[in-house]
């Protein structure tokens, strides 16, 4: 039993240890071919109450959005099981070339950046979505946010997925 106790201690203080190493950064990115151009594209980015016919991390959400949901300052505001309160707002908007935001998770003051770039390509639009965090400073959500690359690529792969197929319809 002393045994087992000491050599859990030694793998708890092993994992904090290597938490306390882990990035505070994180950076992601994915991409996706749409068969129309980014005119009829970017209505789907620009305005948030449409955020939730493609956005895994909206859809199928009691969504709270800003007086206007269109353009640099508006927000969309949702319950997220694990970090509470989240607040995605728009930063940046160029008319069909791209998209800035920022999230913010209330219950451990994260925030992340993203931007969803339009490039046209002949009658096609490349989209190119990427994302970067900071992880909070508390050890236990470092090494929960190690496992967030493959989540989050599968986010965006969903998203833009979902985004090509309401663009296309």
């Amino acid at each position: 039993m002393k045994r087992m106790l000491i050599g859990t201690g030694i793998v708890l203080l092993a994992l904090l240890g290597v938490a306390f190493f882990l990035p505070s950064q994180s950076q992601f990115g994915h991409t996706k071919k749409v068969r129309m151009p980014a005119e009829e594209v970017f209505p789907h980015l620009m305005d948030l109450k449409k955020w939730a016919t493609w956005h895994p991390q909206i859809m199928h959400k009691d969504a709270e959005y800003s007086g206007f949901s269109m353009d640099a300052g508006a927000w969309v505001r949702w319950k997220d099981a694990l970090k509470g309160e989240v607040t995605l707002e728009l930063t940046e908007t160029s008319v069909n070339e791209h998209v800035k935001y920022e999230i913010v998770y209330a219950k451990t003051g994260e925030k992340q950046k993203g931007t969803i770039s339009l490039k046209r390509d002949g009658g096609n639009t490349q989209l190119e979505w990427s994302h970067e965090g900071v992880q909070p400073k508390n050890l236990l959500d470092k090494v929960s946010g190690f496992f967030a690359p493959s989540t989050m690529a599968d986010m965006m792969a969903n998203g833009l997925t979902n985004l090509k197929k309401v663009s296309e319809s």
